[in-house]
């Protein structure tokens, strides 16, 4: 009994836990997003002589990496206005994000006169383009008057993407309060580039340069044949043929002179191979004629096998005719022995009677 009673005051504590636990999880969480996680930074808006209003903060401090997406606007001394907030001299935009202690410095400029009579200049600076040619390049308004159009600049090979002025785009309508320079951006034009079109073949070449390797032979698959137009030259010379007993001394041109330099192809040519021979006493002979005759082209199989079947019948008609001629004689003589046989009998027997 008493262990099943402690057994039961176990599973019961388990349950009470496990319901405070639920019940003050929101609370843990919400005092984990209230507690600093990781180095802080904070990033300083300084006026200078310009002054921030009551709703505005100049100092933001959050967790390593924090936005701050809006920068505040001070009010600019008498006789200036405010351009932007400025950190080393180089101007600073929203948002950014902090990832390190940052003082941003307000900058101001001598605000313009607000006499209507002053003119401001717009300067168009088209760059490599042209403005077209009613356009001038630098055109007078006056202060607090609206730019209603802008000219369009041609540039061969490119697209007018537009106007800027420092490094911002700018676009009509706007109204005019300083001096600007305009400066045009261009992007290169995507050119569609068609082939060529040819109404007859283009022969992939001209002449023929052979490489005769006679009486030895190439190795491989090299046949010894190079192709080129007019004018080019035979830089890839077959390799080395081989010849047993003799040794390849380079390639002689029909004119009889060795080539040396590369072959410049003027037309169709045959190159035929030198060749060097080793007499007994081991010196260099070097041959100026072929080593051998070339060979008649071979017959062809066919035509021998016909040749040989036609031999073979003239032989057996041949001797089928001289049989048949001493055949002929053979019977004759028989024939002819017989009747002197007779001839000798019938005389015998005339002498006997008259006896």
């Amino acid at each position: 009994m008493k262990n099943q009673f402690k057994k039961a005051n176990i599973k019961t504590l388990m349950v009470i836990m496990l319901l405070i636990s639920v019940m003050t999880f929101p609370a843990v969480v919400a005092a984990a997003n209230d507690t600093p996680n990781g180095p802080q930074v904070a990033v300083w808006f300084i006026p200078g002589p310009g002054t921030l209003s009551d709703y505005d903060t100049d100092l933001f401090v959050g967790l390593f990496g924090f936005r701050v997406d809006n920068f505040p606007e001070p009010e600019p001394p008498p006789g200036y206005v405010f351009v932007g907030w400025f950190m080393d001299g180089v101007q600073i935009h929203a948002p950014i994000a902090a990832i390190e202690h940052i003082a941003l410095f307000a900058g101001y400029a001598l605000a313009p006169s607000l006499d209507p009579a002053v003119s401001l200049a717009i300067v168009y600076e088209p760059g490599p383009g042209e403005l077209p040619q009613d356009t001038s390049p630098i055109q007078s308004f006056t202060y607090g008057s609206a730019l209603v159009s802008m000219p369009v600049p041609y540039r061969a090979g490119h697209i007018f993407e537009g106007w800027v002025w420092n490094d911002e785009p700018v676009t009509a309508p706007f109204i005019i309060r300083s001096d600007m320079v305009l400066e045009a951006v261009w992007a290169p034009a995507q050119q569609t580039v068609l082939p060529p079109v040819s109404l007859l073949p283009v022969p992939a070449f001209h002449f023929v340069a052979a490489f005769d390797p006679f009486p030895g032979a190439f190795n491989g698959d090299e046949i010894g044949i190079r192709l080129g137009r007019t004018g080019s030259t035979v830089r890839d010379v077959p390799d080395e043929p081989t010849l047993q007993g003799a040794v390849f001394n380079g390639w002689r041109l029909p004119n009889g002179a060795i080539l040396d330099d590369p072959l410049v192809i003027r037309g169709d040519i045959a190159l035929t191979a030198i060749w060097l021979t080793s007499s007994e006493t081991g010196a260099a002979v070097v041959t100026t004629t072929p080593i051998e005759t070339r060979p008649n082209p071979q017959t062809s199989p066919i035509v021998i096998s016909m040749m040989i079947f036609g031999a073979v019948i003239f032989l057996g008609l041949a001797a089928f005719a001289i049989f048949k001629l001493t055949s002929k004689q053979v019977v004759a003589t028989g024939k002819y022995r017989a009747a002197m046989v007779r001839y000798v009998r019938e005389i015998r027997i005339l002498i006997r009677s008259r006896r």
